[in-house]
């Protein structure tokens, strides 16, 4: 599958690898956490090559490898996005792959307002598995269609074998 490469650090971090790395052109992709201090830049595993040696502090280096990346019922461009990081009871992680690709990310990516639904497997620092929503506003992820589809009989088996869930809403940055 695809890889990317998750660069997790604050605002001044963010401003001291941004100007380290100017000259190289990153084209990253840059989001920060509504009411923290927490950026998420995703980029291609080739830049971890240009890192500075003396990378700023807190960087969090989180390789991301692609298990299902689906195109939402919206084409547009998105101005939020909503991450889920959690880990799954290992009992019910085969249910929980399962679950994620046949029902609850197609479910989630079919919602008008979903402009890409995505999720991966973290290798570094952090949960097992991140999500990444990518919607227009922030109002899809409490729709009713949204409720709707992530209130599931299947989603109520499988929620209950989550273990360290994280959610957050981001917005482009800067």
């Amino acid at each position: 599958m695809d890889a990317l490469v998750l660069l997790k650090m604050d605002a001044a971090a963010f401003a001291q690898l941004r100007a380290a790395l100017a000259p190289f052109d990153p084209g990253w992709s840059c989001w920060r956490a509504r009411g923290e201090d927490l950026v998420h830049a995703y980029v291609a595993p080739s830049l971890l090559r240009r890192l500075p040696p003396q990378a700023p502090a807190g960087l969090q280096v989180v390789r991301l490898e692609t298990l299902s990346s689906l195109d939402g019922a919206a084409a547009a461009t998105p101005r939020v996005q909503y991450v889920v990081q959690t880990d799954v009871a290992p009992e019910h992680e085969a249910e929980f792959n399962d679950w994620y690709d046949r029902e609850h990310l197609p479910g989630l990516a079919a919602v008008a307002g979903t402009v890409r639904a995505a999720r991966y497997r973290q290798h570094g620092p952090g949960a097992r598995y991140y999500a990444a929503y990518d919607v227009v506003d922030a109002a899809v992820v409490g729709s009713p269609a949204w409720v709707a589809a992530r209130d599931t009989a299947w989603s109520a088996r499988v929620f209950p074998h989550f273990r360290n869930t994280a959610r957050a809403l981001f917005e482009p940055w800067p």
